[in-house]
């Protein structure tokens, strides 16, 4: 009785690490985009890129991830030595709150796509290079704008 008590305990414990596990899994899409931006932002090159595609992407460098549904809410990057076009990858992130990508190498136009974004509560990219000018108040017109 004592060694099945033990087993259906030592069984109860991995079952919750297990459970834990995949619990603290990120959302599969929403890694991938964060790949594709770190790759198409010349990441290995950043200033700070602690934990980018080597540790779980919660503990990612300017990545916040929603703990209930394991979603990235927030990309917060400034002056980090970012390189290249603002990617399209950033329209994917659906439950994003916020992004700042301020004071990088970044340039290009501002994905069309971005605009449904409709979580986005911050928006700053103050100092990249954006063409064509946009208002990007008129675009953005639910976001606090830099």
């Amino acid at each position: 009785m004592k060694k099945l008590l033990l087993h259906f305990l030592a069984l109860s414990l991995l079952f919750g690490i297990f459970a834990q596990q995949l619990k603290a899994q990120i959302n599969y899409q929403d890694s991938i985009n964060l790949v594709s931006f770190y790759d198409e932002t010349d990441g290995d090159n950043w200033t700070n890129k602690a934990g980018w595609k080597t540790e779980p992407v919660k503990l990612w460098y300017g990545i916040k991830v929603d703990a209930a549904n394991q979603t990235i809410t927030e990309i917060n990057l400034p002056n980090n030595n970012l390189v290249g076009n603002i990617p399209y990858s950033l329209s994917s992130l659906n439950s994003l709150k916020k992004i700042n990508l301020s004071e990088n190498n970044l340039k290009g136009s501002i994905n069309y796509e971005i605009q449904y974004l409709s979580n986005l509560e911050y928006l700053n990219l103050s100092n990249i290079l954006i063409y064509p000018r946009i208002n990007l108040m008129d675009t953005f017109p639910h976001s606090k704008v830099h």
